[in-house]
């Protein structure tokens, strides 16, 4: 997963700072952003005479009545035009004009955090990368206590006091001297262009892609539902399950499987002696995760998701709240 760590200030000592520290792919004298792993199929970028943009992630925009991911040519479009996609997992970043814009998906999938002072904004996608340079950031107690109460953040804050978080559907203008911070609310739009579950389905499912659709599959109702309309439509797909075969969501999944005679692969074996690696790698972009058991679902994610493209319960929930 490309990452990104950058600096916008009036101040060109402490570009030159960040510069001595990082690597950079992009650096003027009031910005400079430093990225790893850019060469991947989810890293896209533009630079100009006075701007540049960077867009990590996937955009999925609807095209001709099907959706697409998006690839440079449509971030491309983006910049110029200042629409954001509305479906997928993003950062988009935008400079011009000693301009600094930065909007994520509806989901809020990819975060940003930044820590601002006297004039000067430090953003990174991952929390701890800006600990460095503040170094009396404390745990914020209050945010992460939903997350183990109710499974779910009330908030908005990040984990650590001083250092803001951008969260779900937001787009952030920035200026060396001011912030302003605004969220699209996308999904409280009530002109929503699927009538009905089958062009919701139909829309999800077009996705052009080079990779068959495989689906996530647990005895739950929204994978089900997901289930249940791809068999009656005749879509190709194949499907599979992660973790303990005696998990009781894997036992249902087994039954569903050979009642209605398909093969459900199931992922339960990984690498032992790797997993203190795979747990770095899962702390590395989820450092205050309370699921810290379902290290091996990860591995399992990248696994899979190396020739095939994964979709799960999710789309089944939205399409049971929706219809």
């Amino acid at each position: 997963m490309p990452e990104l760590t950058g600096i916008f200030s009036n101040n060109p000592h402490l570009i030159d700072v960040f510069t001595s520290k990082h690597d950079t792919i992009i650096k003027n004298n009031t910005i400079a952003i430093s990225s790893q792993d850019e060469g991947v199929g989810t890293y896209f970028s533009g630079i100009y005479n006075e701007g540049f943009w960077l867009a990590i992630g996937v955009g999925i925009k609807k095209e001709s009545g099907h959706f697409k991911i998006m690839e440079k040519a449509d971030w491309e479009l983006a910049y110029k035009t200042g629409v954001i996609p509305e479906n997928g997992h993003f950062i988009f970043i935008k400079y011009d004009n000693r301009k600094l814009e930065i909007a994520n998906d509806p989901f809020g999938i990819r975060d940003l955090f930044y820590t601002w002072e006297n004039d000067t904004i430090l953003f990174s996608t991952k929390i701890e990368s800006l600990v460095d340079y503040k170094e009396d950031a404390k745990i914020n107690f209050n945010a992460i206590s939903t997350d183990f109460l109710f499974s779910e953040r009330f908030t908005y804050d990040s984990e650590l006091k001083g250092i803001s978080r951008l969260g779900p559907d937001a787009r952030a203008v920035f200026y060396p001297d001011k912030l302003t911070l605004k969220r699209n609310d996308t999904f409280l739009n009530p002109l929503n262009e699927n009538k009905n579950i089958d062009d919701y389905f139909n829309n999800i499912l077009s996705i052009s892609t080079s990779k068959p659709l495989s689906l996530g599959l647990s005895g739950g109702v929204d994978s089900r539902i997901l289930l249940a309309y791809m068999l009656a439509n005749g879509v190709n797909f194949t499907t599979h399950s992660f973790g303990s075969r005696e998990d009781p969501d894997n036992i249902a999944a087994k039954e569903m499987a050979n009642s209605l005679k398909f093969e459900n692969k199931v992922f339960d074996e990984y690498d032992r002696y790797k997993i203190i690696d795979y747990l770095r790698e899962f702390l590395n972009y989820n450092p205050f995760n309370r699921g810290i058991e379902r290290v091996p679902y990860y591995y399992f994610y990248k696994k899979q998701g190396e020739n095939n493209t994964i979709i799960d319960g999710a789309f089944g929930e939205f399409a049971r709240r929706d219809y």
